[in-house]
């Protein structure tokens, strides 16, 4: 039996004294192409093992991007937070069928004004990949329901005096990060 797998180097090390030796790791030029032609071979024989085993050496880490829109007072009217291509505008009074926002008697009612609004969307982009909290006293965290480096991608944008935003990168939600695991897998020919 040859095992082909990938990994790093203690890792393989591991692998050959687990698996006695019979570790192949691919490489290029005739070496590859003699292993490609046996596989090819085993297979048209009905003599390789179909069934691939891989087992993962550790876990993935998968974290969301966000970003804070900060409030140092009320927004005024026709201030907006922008969120991909969702624009979230303040009104004195709102009509929240299209994505406006109540200015409320303070910044905590605003802001949860806010959270409601965005969480509540009917855009399908939005709806799905959105979610906004109200971070503190004066802060809305916007987060990418869905971890990973997609989140990187949506665009937060303000207007007005009173709004600032944190935790942006290049103007577009920040952080997400995935980290995919390490692997290996067995396929055995007979």
């Amino acid at each position: 039996m040859v095992y082909i797998y990938a990994a790093s180097g203690a890792e393989q090390s591991l692998m050959e004294k687990l698996h006695g030796g019979n570790i192949a790791q691919p490489t290029e030029g005739v070496d590859f192409f003699n292993r490609l032609a046996r596989l090819i071979g085993g297979i048209a024989s009905g003599s390789v093992d179909m069934g691939v085993q891989v087992y993962p050496t550790m876990y993935s880490t998968w974290v969301k991007a966000t970003a804070d829109f900060n409030f140092a007072g009320l927004p005024s009217a026709n201030d907006y937070c922008q969120i991909g291509a969702r624009k979230f505008v303040f009104k004195v009074s709102a009509n929240s069928a299209n994505d406006e926002v109540t200015i409320g008697g303070d910044v905590a009612s605003t802001m949860s004004n806010l959270v409601n609004q965005v969480n509540a969307s009917t855009d399908a982009i939005t709806a799905s990949y959105v979610s906004a909290a109200v971070k503190d006293a004066d802060s809305v965290t916007i987060s990418c329901s869905k971890p990973g480096r997609i989140g990187n991608m949506f665009a937060i944008v303000k207007s007005g005096a009173n709004i600032s935003i944190s935790g942006d990168s290049n103007g577009c939600l920040s952080g997400g990060v995935e980290t995919l695991p390490n692997a290996y897998g067995k396929l055995v020919i007979a």
